[in-house]
């Protein structure tokens, strides 16, 4: 089940990425308990315990962390857009920060300090690094390969 930013809160679904991706770890286990394998063998001899709910409960976590780090980017990225078109060769004055990126890097910071005070630092970590990347990525191609720069826009890239 994919679970949307948008439609859930950011906060449920970081809590639900947070529940499944303790729980599957302990799935994954008790799928080598000799228990659960005998239990497995009589009700179907050619699956091992639990393979369904390891890969559903796998699929969720991986489209949890998909739809949290697109929403965060996305929100960003909307909010920057006066940023990425601002006009860098009539820049005047340099290491001066544009106003038009402020809002969108409040954002960015604000949604950062949700997720890391709500998910567990593994998750977080990994969240933090792909928005990281995906920012850069928004940035190198929005801004630097579209753009002019004079030397007081260059001198911000910096």
């Amino acid at each position: 089940a994919v679970v949307s930013t948008q439609s859930t809160g950011s906060r449920e679904a970081i809590l639900l990425l947070n529940s499944l991706a303790y729980t599957l770890p302990v799935i994954e286990e008790w799928s080598y308990d000799t228990h659960f394998i005998a239990i497995a063998k009589f009700d179907n001899p050619d699956q091992a315990p639990f393979d369904e709910t390891v890969e559903a409960y796998s699929r969720t976590v991986q489209d949890c962390r998909e739809s949290l780090e697109s929403g965060i980017v996305s929100r960003a990225n909307t909010l920057l857009t006066g940023y990425y078109k601002q006009s860098w060769e009539l820049a005047s004055a340099p290491y001066s920060i544009s106003p038009a990126c402020s809002a969108g890097f409040m954002e960015l910071q604000q949604s950062l300090r949700q997720a890391s005070d709500l998910l567990s630092p593994d998750l977080f970590v990994g969240l933090w690094s792909n928005i990281a990347s995906a920012m850069i990525l928004s940035l190198e191609s929005r801004v630097l390969y579209n753009s002019r720069f004079n030397k007081f826009g260059a001198a911000q890239l910096k």
